[in-house]
């Protein structure tokens, strides 16, 4: 960061990320077109906890052209520890993180529901995200030598240097879900709200609840509906059991069970921001 500051033309800007990540150009020129460069600012997506709170590098991590002059100058003790503890810190985002809080620079997570650290195809979409510009993917890498590739084709438009409209996450939907071309992904709940064999929920997680002893699809609704965070819910069968979550994965591969004994659905909650944020008409719910 120092040879980089010292080395290239002052930006107004400083972009620190993991070599698995993407980022959607347009999304972040959006967000820091809002913002004053001449303002220490360390924006990023936050992890940990109060003894030691950093912006994931994964996520990505902004620097302000302040906050970098702040960072490499009059800071040479700071400077001089961070060098030393680099040689054992395991984690460089959270060694920049403890370096900048010596100066008084502490992450700002105003617009930490911007950044993300999964691959597309394992986003998840919250209430709270779902009308919000997306700034970033991790992940693109770990065996998979042509995600990175296919995700850098899948979003060329949002790259585009002529484009300056943010992507959003709730266009993560769009066309999925085996839904027509011209068909989008939450529109298609407009004529199909319940789907056999689909599991929007997924696998337990921190966003995850289960209901025991549900004996229908209305009562599992009903459940989804009480929780003012639910954004999909799973009925099983079989099983009787209702799963909800509050983060929504719109992606096929992660919907499709195939199995006749689950249905699945998108809560009323979600569709419903989706449309007043997309310019969409409500869609219809029973």
């Amino acid at each position: 960061m120092q040879y980089v500051y010292e080395t290239l033309l002052p930006k107004k800007w400083y972009l620190l990320l993991d070599d698995d990540t993407y980022i959607i150009r347009s999304s972040l020129e959006f967000l820091l077109s809002h913002l004053d460069p001449r303002k220490p600012y360390y924006l990023g997506n936050p992890v940990g906890d109060y003894k030691a709170r950093f912006a994931h590098g994964g996520s990505a991590v902004v620097l302000s052209q302040a906050a970098m002059y702040h960072l490499l100058h009059h800071n040479a003790h700071g400077l001089s520890q961070a060098y030393q503890e680099s040689t054992t810190a395991p984690w460089g985002d959270k060694l920049l993180s403890t370096t900048l809080m010596k100066l008084g620079i502490y992450l700002d997570e105003s617009y930490s529901l911007l950044f993300n650290g999964e691959p597309p195809g394992l986003t998840r979409v919250t209430l709270d995200r779902v009308c919000l510009p997306l700034i970033s993917f991790h992940g693109l890498g770990a065996g998979n030598a042509e995600l990175m590739e296919q995700v850098g084709e899948d979003f060329k438009p949002a790259n585009n240097a002529t484009t300056h409209n943010p992507f959003f996450w709730f266009q993560l939907g769009q066309g999925l879900d085996g839904a027509a071309e011209d068909e989008d992904f939450w529109d298609s709940f407009h004529t199909k709200p319940i789907r056999q064999g689909h599991n929007f929920v997924g696998e337990p997680n921190e966003y995850f609840t289960f209901f025991p002893a549900v004996p229908s699809i209305k009562g599992c609704l009903a459940k989804c509906g009480d929780n003012k965070e639910c954004a999909a819910w799973t009925w099983i069968q079989d099983k009787q059991e209702c799963h909800t979550t509050s983060a929504l994965i719109p992606r096929r591969d992660s919907q499709v069970n195939g199995d006749n004994q689950v249905f699945s659905g998108i809560s009323k909650k979600m569709l419903d921001r989706v449309a007043s944020c997309s310019g969409r008409k409500n869609t219809p719910w029973s």
